[in-house]
């Protein structure tokens, strides 16, 4: 018993001694003092893109009474490490200028998470003017000689970790648990709307028949706003305002000829989705 007693002791001792050494190392570290490449290739941003973030954080984070709270520049980095790595343990848990317990990081993403979510979505991601559908389609003409077309749509998979609870709605073609997120975006591969509200198992075309967004281009066509498009490839419907590829068109036809050109003009939704 003794012995237990002791061993018990021990480890207490050691978690005290990780914590302590976690409190040291996320107090006195600063992600800002690493030279700009290996900056970039840790956290996928630039410092000036760093420093509006924290910015942001700071002043929405309130100060803490707690004497040892995290500053604002410890859990950007430790969320973004987390983006950057697609988990804990190969980024966050392993991170030196960082030092986050995975219980204290889970609060800290979701803090972080919200504030993003509340401050720069609005800000990033918004349905075009008309002046800007007009500037966005006119680049899209001079371009693929595509008229009137003010943005790309497509579906993508965003991984998640398999729930508890109706796994079989998250179960997507490919054999994993995601969410099939929709996108459309501009000539400038800018993010215009985005619908991440929908599980893995959902199509593409279900998802956009119940989107507000195609609820809005409806309603603009029956107000007599017309001649603007949507681009989406098969797996979407035709429809006045979304332009789809021909089924199985004959070899040298006009209808081939448009499918090579709306597939090389709808490419940059693919090059959206992976950041390129």
């Amino acid at each position: 018993m003794i012995s237990i007693a002791l061993q018990m002791l021990v480890e207490e001792e050691e978690r005290t001694e990780e914590r302590a050494v976690r409190r040291y190392l996320r107090d006195n570290s600063n992600p800002l003092e690493l030279r700009e490449p290996f900056f970039q290739q840790h956290y996928r941003l630039n410092k000036p893109a760093f420093k509006l973030l924290l910015d942001i954080i700071t002043n929405a984070v309130p100060p803490t009474k707690q004497k040892f709270g995290i500053p604002p520049i410890v859990k950007l980095a430790a969320c973004l490490r987390f983006f950057a790595e697609g988990g804990y343990q190969k980024g966050v848990g392993k991170d030196y200028e960082i030092g986050i317990a995975q219980s204290t990081f889970s609060l800290v993403l979701s803090e972080v998470l919200g504030i993003l979510e509340e401050t720069l979505c609005p800000q990033w991601i918004s349905w075009p003017t008309p002046d800007e559908e007009m500037e966005i389609a006119q680049h899209f003409y001079a371009k693929y000689n595509l008229p009137g077309v003010i943005g790309c749509i497509d579906g993508t998979h965003v991984n998640i970790i398999s729930p508890a609870v109706n796994k079989h709605l998250f179960y997507n073609r490919m054999g994993s648990c995601s969410l099939n997120v929709l996108l459309v975006c501009d000539n400038a591969l800018r993010i215009r709307f985005i619908d991440a509200t929908h599980p893995g198992a959902c199509h593409d075309s279900f998802i956009w028949n119940v989107s507000d967004l195609r609820s809005k281009m409806e309603s603009d066509y029956l107000r007599d706003i017309k001649n603007v498009w949507l681009l989406g490839d098969a797996g979407y419907p035709l429809e006045p305002w979304l332009l789809t590829p021909y089924r199985t068109p004959e070899s040298g036809t006009p209808q081939a000829k448009f499918n090579e050109v709306q597939s090389r003009c709808r490419n940059i939704i693919e090059r959206t989705k992976v950041g390129k």
